[in-house]
């Protein structure tokens, strides 16, 4: 949901998986709300999914995706029994989702390679790793590169 405009972002960046975390909670309580409207299918839910706030906050483009992790939120909280916590991770992890997740990657073949080559350092230049700001990989090379040129 971070990316979609500042009001999703608030004081968290969505490039850090930290802040993605942080968004995702600040959230859960309208998604589940949605996803069970959606999944109730009752007469009055879609007028109450599209008088919320933050449905009209979303471009319509990216409405579909939301709704469908809305559903699979609901159905996560349903699973655990509306229980978060560390204890509930083992619950967790006997849910099967089916919802197909998009993430774009930044500097992935630089990714990769940390990966393969297990270098801790490209890794978190290439945000494969959790930090606490998003890394620009390729603008840490130009920035590199117009100074060789000084």
């Amino acid at each position: 949901m971070g990316g979609l405009d500042e009001k999703f972002e608030g004081r968290f960046s969505s490039l850090t998986i930290t802040g993605r975390q942080k968004i995702a909670e600040k959230f859960r309580p309208d998604m589940i709300k949605i996803g069970n409207h959606m999944r109730r299918n009752k007469p009055g839910d879609i007028r109450a999914i599209l008088e919320m706030d933050i449905v009209q906050s979303i471009d319509a483009e990216e409405l579909g995706k939301f709704f469908r992790f809305a559903i699979e939120t609901s159905k996560i909280d349903e699973h655990l029994g509306s229980i978060y916590s560390a204890n509930s991770l083992n619950t967790l992890s006997k849910f099967r989702t089916g919802l197909a997740l998009e993430q774009d990657a930044s500097s992935s073949g630089a990714q990769i390679i940390a990966l393969t080559t297990r270098n801790k350092q490209l890794a978190e230049l290439s945000n494969v790793v959790p930090t606490n700001q998003k890394r620009r990989l390729y603008g840490l090379v130009k920035s590199r590169e117009l100074l060789g040129r000084l």
